[in-house]
């Protein structure tokens, strides 16, 4: 696929292309651990409930992803 140079379309391109050449596709985020759903729905209810801050949140979603991808 090809846009014309300096256009959103070219840039959003150029983008999909290096993350697909550097393997860093995955279907969707949530299929990237098996648990990851649970984890992401447990965390974002956390986080939208003020138990949790950001960086909490992002921790338990890293650490689930550590469990699986090390």
């Amino acid at each position: 696929m090809t846009a014309e140079p300096g256009t959103i379309s070219a840039d959003l391109i150029a983008a999909w292309n290096k993350v697909n050449a550097d393997d860093g596709l995955i279907g969707f985020n949530n299929n990237a651990t098996a648990t990851m759903n649970d984890t992401l729905v447990a965390e974002t209810q956390k986080l939208i409930a003020g138990k949790v801050d950001a960086a909490t949140f992002i921790r338990a979603v890293q650490s689930d992803w550590a469990k699986t991808h090390g």
